[in-house]
């Protein structure tokens, strides 16, 4: 069996992310799927807002309201 290593900036992929259209509504499609949201809520960058999660793997995944964080 195949074992997934963990995910690191230093050795592989830190995390996955996804633009998704309906930003306004994940914390509440989280709350009623009971997925965790990590950092207490959505993280606020610059130009845009994200919110992340884990994958069932625990791979982190990141639900982008702008594409790339408006960079």
């Amino acid at each position: 069996m195949y074992e997934i290593p963990e995910m690191s900036p230093e050795g592989g992929i830190a995390h996955f992310g996804f633009n998704i259209t309906n930003f306004n509504e994940i914390i509440q499609k989280c709350k009623e799927l009971d997925v965790e949201v990590l950092y207490g809520g959505p993280v606020e960058w610059e130009k845009s807002k994200s919110v992340y999660i884990k994958d069932p793997s625990g791979y982190e995944i990141e639900l982008g309201e702008v594409s790339g964080g408006g960079l």
